[in-house]
């Protein structure tokens, strides 16, 4: 263990969080490296941290002017020290930073890559072309479990004086499965005859 702590570097590893475990004290990431399109891994490191640190990092993550937090599909940039768990005798590594800038960049690229897509396919002002109900009630969302953008949307809803109703979907927001999970969420929908919007 003291081998490998000393005798190697610190080093920025990037990739995305494939998996995210918090058991007790501790957050067990696995970061994976994806071949464009592919949604097996080609590559996988361990990785860990004390969930306090965990928390000091969103904290620090949530005071930024676009806040987000450590969550899995995320692609991340994170310094990590090499380690050896003695009880099992297993290499893996703890994770001291992030770089938040690598993940703000990568969510940046994405949705110009995204509208640019959209755009080239004539999508990009369909919705503003469909008819809208009059008085829209019953809402259809798509959106991540447990996301800020749901209890967003819920809490607002709940302060106006409507009595609105929302049939809501999970999809994944981020990552390789996004594409696929938003469609079977929209089919879900979709086949729903009385939904307003």
């Amino acid at each position: 263990q003291r081998l490998v702590r000393e005798r190697i570097p610190l080093v920025w590893v990037h990739g995305v969080i494939s998996q995210m475990t918090v058991r007790e004290r501790v957050c067990y990431i696995t970061l994976a490296e994806y071949q464009s399109g592919d949604v097996k891994p080609v590559a996988t490191l361990s990785l860990f941290l004390f969930t306090h640190e965990l928390d000091a990092l969103n904290r620090r993550l949530a005071a930024l002017p676009k806040p987000f937090r450590l969550t899995q599909e995320l692609k991340v940039s994170l310094l990590l020290q090499a380690d050896f768990y003695i009880p099992q005798g297993k290499f893996q590594c703890k994770i001291l930073d992030i770089d938040p800038f690598y993940t703000l960049g990568e969510l940046a690229l994405t949705r110009q890559m995204i509208l640019a897509r959209l755009e080239q396919e004539g999508l990009r002002t369909r919705n503003a072309s469909l008819p809208l109900s009059s008085v829209p009630l019953k809402i259809g969302l798509i959106t991540a479990q447990d996301s800020a953008a749901l209890r967003d949307f819920i809490t607002t809803l709940e302060k106006s004086a409507f009595a609105f109703e929302v049939v809501f979907r999970p999809a994944r927001m981020q990552g390789q499965e996004t594409e696929s999970s938003v469609l079977t969420a929209t089919g879900s929908l979709h086949s729903l005859q009385d939904l307003d919007v």
